[in-house]
């Protein structure tokens, strides 16, 4: 091993494809991380309703060599199970030799990570990001979603969540394991401090996929309509990699087009400006396990009036305005503090905070992590 990297395979149920290119963008900026030290490859299955047999597809991106698996859909889950499999061992035999592997979020592909502890008989780290952990999801569970946990944690070597806030959901159902918190990483040198412009309008910013489980775009949206009722001193930028025609129709219906503003899908490195250019960054979700557009908020000294989620969870008053969830009115109250310049903010203090996700100590974290498992 002292003569070749470290190799290290990863699968994750999220990953960007064609059709879906921001879906786990953040487990590929990961992966990329870690290329930067170790041997990287990233295996993703990618099932395809007019495909009739198994064609793999591989590449080079930046640091790290992505293994494109495409297979048939199945007509029942059996078979759709049996097709999953037989295009990861193909894929399993376009590789040599691994000597750990990340398992990134359990559903709905944790089964494949068992399938690569058998294959290559190394250890199994798991990390999650997702948001089903959380009691009132977790009770909805499906029997094939319950199987796969099952399945899954007896192979697991060691867990990985995004923060302290996932952490504490995962405890009930993995309650011996190991857990190391890492959370996600930002580039500091792109999200940095900016000074802001005084502007004739305060300026907000909200990113996200305007999921109604999560994100709760609705009580943001009727915050800003009980805002207007004070002040229409205020602009509201939301940025979107999903359609967002039901939540222009419905602003243009209350008569917030004039101060809300909805633009499309950008590229990581093209946020910065975004964030830098606004006044306060607003989050009103139900449930975050991290939330990286936090970070990327904090890093460019940008405060945030957010709900108490993810990495907010323990936020303090230098930060933002922490704000109660599910209560318009309370989000709208925090908005007027910050058009009336009722409460100040030090970016340079809130960009500080903000460094502590730079990439190189979120690697330092995953180095020492990796190597309890190589000795």
């Amino acid at each position: 091993m002292s003569k070749r990297k470290v190799h290290i395979l990863i699968l994750s149920s999220w990953y960007p494809t064609e059709d879906h290119p921001f879906l786990g963008n953040f487990i590929q900026r990961q992966a990329k991380l870690l290329g930067t030290k170790y041997e990287v490859t990233v295996v993703n299955t990618e099932a395809i309703e007019q495909l009739t047999s198994v064609e793999i597809e591989k590449i080079n991106v930046d640091a790290i060599t992505e293994i494109r698996v495409f297979h048939p859909t199945g007509r029942h889950p059996v078979q759709k199970l049996l097709h999953q499999r037989k295009a990861l061992n193909k894929a399993f035999r376009e590789i040599k030799e691994v000597d750990l592997i990340i398992g990134a979020i359990l559903l709905p592909k944790g089964t494949q990570f068992i399938q690569a502890k058998k294959h290559f008989k190394c250890p199994l780290i798991y990390t999650e990001q997702g948001s089903y952990f959380r009691k009132e999801i977790r009770s909805t569970w499906s029997f094939k979603d319950k199987l796969i946990l099952q399945s899954v944690r007896r192979h697991i070597d060691h867990i990985v969540p995004v923060s302290h806030f996932l952490n504490d959901d995962l405890l009930r159902d993995f309650p011996l394991k190991g857990y190391t918190v890492i959370g996600n990483h930002i580039d500091t040198e792109a999200f940095c401090f900016a000074q802001k412009k005084r502007q004739k309008k305060t300026s907000f910013l909200h990113i996200s996929t305007l999921d109604p489980n999560t994100k709760n775009p609705a009580g943001i949206f009727e915050a800003c309509k009980l805002l207007k009722k004070s002040t229409d001193q205020f602009t509201l930028t939301i940025i979107c990699d999903e359609n967002t025609d039901h939540w222009k129709k419905w602003c243009k219906e209350n008569e917030l087009l004039d101060v809300i503003n909805f633009i499309g899908p950008q590229s990581w490195l093209d946020l910065p400006k975004f964030y830098q250019e606004s006044d306060a960054f607003i989050l009103f979700s139900v449930y975050e396990s991290f939330s990286v557009v936090l970070a990327e908020a904090w890093a460019t000294g940008t405060p945030t009036l957010t709900t108490e989620v993810g990495i907010a969870s323990k936020m303090t008053s230098e930060l933002g305005i922490q704000v109660e969830q599910n209560n318009p009115q309370s989000l709208a109250d925090a908005m007027l503090k910050i058009v009336k310049k009722e409460v100040l903010f030090d970016g340079a203090v809130i960009s500080n905070f903000g460094r502590q996700f730079n990439s190189t100590g979120i690697l330092e974290k995953w180095d020492k992590l990796i190597g309890q498992y190589l000795d």
